[in-house]
């Protein structure tokens, strides 16, 4: 494997042009299980393109409240005693620190109810409410700038060009340089490879904006919310959830952004026009 990018994969394909099957060469995504162990025991096993698989369990972990920064995972590292040379890179082990306690019945409870759940939205978002409050507008980005940020996330992926199969999250400064592109054929995981990048680097999330290649679904606004990013930005449509999420969570929330237009949602006073502030 040294020296291949294990994100992709060459595969033969038949095209289907001008009437005619042509054999030719296909590039396609790589899309494996990654069981995620805590202190031995199996925790989740989620479906990921390989790579930044320490930023994605740090950003699965913040996100589900296990960890409030990095510095509580005393080690993570992929498995080294496994049944398959194969299934080496898709076992990570994490240990948290002495100080962080796991409730393995509720955790068990809470992901089953993610998983098979269709109401659950609602009460998450309540418990949302309560926990965590509406942030504080201390800043406000142009929205000329918002509306190039999909562009500029989107030019920055590297392997969507040659896939076309890839989602993408991006972290941008409140002055509109980008920061960091994480990518993966899950929108949530690349969500939580970006966070836990950030986490990792100790990333101001209050001075950052969150962009996302997809639509904005209840879980895509939630993660934000945990993180403390006041402006997510959409390529696509914002779900009627996520634009609560917004409301509540006092956030700034633009969909459809797309040849310098969007749909803005929540909290309008974080944007501005230039020269002037949104209305």
């Amino acid at each position: 494997m040294s020296g291949e990018d294990s994100r992709i994969r060459s595969k033969g394909t038949s095209k289907f042009s001008d009437n005619a099957l042509v054999p030719q060469a296909d590039v396609l995504v790589c899309e494996e299980p990654l069981e995620i162990q805590i202190a031995g025991r199996r925790w989740v096993t989620v479906m990921r393109t390989p790579g930044d698989d320490f930023n994605l369990a740090k950003g699965l972990l913040f996100g589900e409240g296990i960890i409030a920064n990095a510095r509580d995972i005393q080690s993570i590292r992929h498995c080294s005693t496994v049944p398959t040379p194969e299934a080496e890179e898709n076992i990570l082990q994490i240990r948290l620190d002495e100080s962080i306690h796991m409730d393995w019945n509720a955790q068990e409870r809470h992901l089953f109810a993610n998983a098979s759940c269709g109401v659950c939205g609602k009460a998450s978002l309540e418990n949302l409410s309560k926990d965590l409050g509406p942030m504080p507008v201390n800043w406000r980005a142009d929205l000329t700038s918002l509306a190039q940020m999909p562009e500029q996330m989107r030019k920055a992926q590297d392997i969507f060009e040659s896939t076309g199969g890839l989602h993408a999250a991006a972290l941008f400064s409140k002055d509109g340089d980008c920061i960091k592109v994480c990518e993966d054929i899950g929108r949530h995981n690349a969500t939580d490879k970006v966070i836990g990048w950030g986490l990792s680097h100790d990333l101001s999330f209050a001075d950052s904006i969150l962009v996302v290649s997809g639509r904005i679904s209840f879980e895509i606004a939630q993660k934000a919310w945990k993180a403390a990013v006041p402006i997510l930005v959409a390529v696509s449509a914002a779900s009627s959830l996520a634009v609560e999420v917004a409301e509540e969570a006092n956030m700034g929330l633009m969909s459809f952004t797309r040849q310098g237009s969007g749909n803005c949602f929540g909290a309008l006073q974080r944007f501005e026009t230039t020269g002037g502030t949104s209305s």
